[in-house]
């Protein structure tokens, strides 16, 4: 299996991408931070046992593993203030396994201030669902000449009419902002209508979202690893591999979550969808992938796969890592950050979620 091929991908046939030699497992080497290196036998050990591990929980479904592609100048522009030939291949994966990826919320490659749609990743205010009417009400009322958008919008009007309907209609703003605001769970109700806008990607929600795309296909992630299609295959792109625990699975909205809302919604009258635009089999994770939870990630440039190097410094076993995520030690976090281009930061505790601004 090729995965520079890779398309509508289950996570089973992935799995053999693991031992395949076209991508070797490597690490990186925390003590020199030169270059990667070769796993030895007991690494490669626990490596195996914590993919089986995550694998059991995933078919049981106590967990979801996740895919994003992404392309290593523009992570190279959110960790550093330099230039990509600067940056070595090992330093980025350090940072990389450090911080995690954040979404566009948190981040500045523009190096100036970036205006922001939401106060902060907890904003379920009027203001906030003021903005998501307003956009739905724009796209679902716009003409697009993209032929990819426009059958994507048709199909969608055609399987939700009563939604687009709704929110055709400015009249019914003061009611929607009112409904939402007044739910159990506004911030969840804010996330079942920002899934949609996010997976949309117009340019307005887009720059400064709340989320970050993945998805349970890793030839889906791979495509957009790679934005021009006629790129090499050795491109300086990457493919990350994420898994969620049971208890942070609410911090992430898939179609699948979203139909579990609906009658909930209805019920309090509030307008509902039940598919979704571009059937990506997309998973929007809210504020970005902590690195706990990052298995590794595929490097197409260098045909490696690298592992997580914090996996080989965490005592605990398979299960827990599976169940709790890696242990990290980032005690010197707050100056470090000060060198990136991320201009907030956030922690969570299970659902709880806390953000800050970079000093």
């Amino acid at each position: 299996m090729n995965l520079l091929k890779l398309k509508n991908t289950t996570v089973d046939e992935f799995s053999s991408l693991l031992s395949h030699p076209l991508f070797p497992l490597v690490c990186l080497d925390q003590r020199t931070y030169q270059d990667y290196r070769d796993l030895d036998g007991a690494e490669l050990e626990r490596v195996q046992l914590l993919w089986k591990e995550l694998n059991q929980k995933r078919r049981r479904g106590s967990l979801s593993i996740t895919f994003r592609g992404d392309k290593k100048d523009a992570l190279r522009d959110r960790y550093f203030h330099s230039e990509y030939g600067d940056i070595s291949q090992s330093k980025l994966a350090s940072s990389i396994f450090y911080f995690g990826d954040k979404a566009r919320h948190y981040f500045n490659t523009e190096r100036k201030t970036r205006g922001r749609l939401f106060e902060d990743i907890n904003d379920a205010s009027k203001s906030a669902f003021g903005i998501i009417f307003d956009e739905l009400n724009r796209i679902s009322s716009a003409n697009y000449s993209s032929p990819r958008i426009s059958e994507a919008l048709q199909d969608f009007s055609q399987e939700n009419p009563d939604f687009v309907n709704y929110f055709q209609n400015q009249v019914n703003r003061d009611d929607f902002i009112n409904l939402a605001v007044a739910t159990k769970d506004a911030e969840q109700v804010r996330n079942y209508y920002l899934y949609l806008l996010h997976t949309f990607g117009g340019k307005r929600i887009s720059k400064s979202s709340l989320f970050i795309s993945t998805s349970g296909d890793p030839g889906l992630a791979r495509q957009f690893a790679i934005s021009d299609r006629k790129e090499p295959v050795n491109s300086r792109s990457i493919i990350f591999v994420c898994f969620l625990p049971r208890e942070v699975r609410r911090h992430g909205v898939s179609i699948s979550v979203v139909q579990k809302l609906l009658s909930g919604y209805r019920k309090a009258g509030l307008p509902t969808y039940s598919t979704d635009l571009y059937k990506q089999d997309e998973i929007s994770i809210k504020g970005g992938l902590f690195p706990q939870y990052l298995f590794g990630f595929f490097d197409l440039e260098n045909y490696c796969f690298v592992v997580n190097p914090y996996m080989f410094d965490d005592p605990a076993s398979a299960k827990d890592i599976a169940e709790n995520g890696l242990k990290i030690d980032q005690s010197d976090f707050h100056s470090r950050i000060r060198d990136t281009a991320f201009q907030r930061y956030l922690w969570a505790i299970e659902d709880d979620f806390g953000e800050y601004s970079v000093q």
